[in-house]
């Protein structure tokens, strides 16, 4: 059965690295994975975009996470090998200083990242030709996400007077 309107998320994400994901780097990672794999992109060998401009503004109003939060969720994921930041002449800018001042940043899957997972007994290869999930783990991601979004009470105390 296929699913309308939905982006593939590769399993590993799923299976080894949600616990060990800030709520902002889900987000972030997530929104990487929407905006780039989840488009399509006639250009592209396998009709998907890999690389998109994604500016900080988006990035906000997609995670609802402060520029601070967006910021360390980058440094984190970069630093964890699962994605790559560039310029626009594709040159990789692995750290805050060389990404600082820069008027675009692309962002992409480190398809690298994404190892084999045993899956019911089979081998499955997760790489960006070969992104599959289904409904139970999306479902899952989702309760998770909830689940820690709980533990975060945000509260602004006022005093009368």
């Amino acid at each position: 059965m296929k699913y309308a309107n939905t982006t593939s998320v590769p399993n590993y994400i799923f299976d080894s690295l949600l616990p060990h994901l800030s709520i902002a780097e889900i987000k972030v990672l997530m929104i990487i994975i929407r905006q780039t794999i989840g488009w399509k992109d006639v250009k592209s060998t396998d009709g998907r975009k890999c690389r998109d401009w994604i500016s900080s503004i988006q990035l906000q109003n997609k995670t609802g996470c402060s520029r601070r939060a967006i910021s360390t969720a980058i440094n984190h994921l970069v630093s964890k090998g699962l994605i790559v930041v560039s310029g626009f002449d594709n040159s990789t800018l692995s750290n805050p200083e060389e990404r600082k001042g820069k008027s675009r940043l692309y962002f992409q899957l480190k398809s690298t990242s994404f190892r084999t997972v045993e899956n019911k007994g089979k081998i499955t290869e997760i790489s960006n030709e070969n992104f599959e999930t289904n409904a139970k783990n999306a479902q899952y991601l989702c309760n998770e996400i909830t689940k820690l979004g709980q533990h975060l009470h945000i509260t602004k105390e006022t005093h009368t007077k």
